[in-house]
């Protein structure tokens, strides 16, 4: 799953292209295709700076996964 994710966000000019510079300003939304387009910029972010290694990219993915939902884990309770 995370490779043709990756590789299809590497064709495309969306808001992903705003999060270059900062990967986790997607972060804002919280419904689960804001989280899912999160993840995906994130795991891009760090499979491009890891110079696009082959393979399916399932270690970008699960590790931005955790930072999405570790960042959203404090931002929930600090609103509560």
């Amino acid at each position: 799953m995370p490779r043709t994710i990756l590789k299809g966000a590497a064709n495309r000019a969306t808001s992903e292209d705003a999060s270059v510079a900062d990967p986790k300003a997607n972060m804002v939304g919280t419904g689960a295709q804001d989280r899912e387009e999160a993840i995906r910029a994130l795991a891009h972010s760090k499979w491009e700076a890891a110079e696009c290694p082959a393979g399916d990219g399932l270690e970008f993915w699960l590790q931005a996964e955790r930072e999405i939902e570790a960042e959203r884990s404090g931002r929930d309770s600090t609103l509560g």
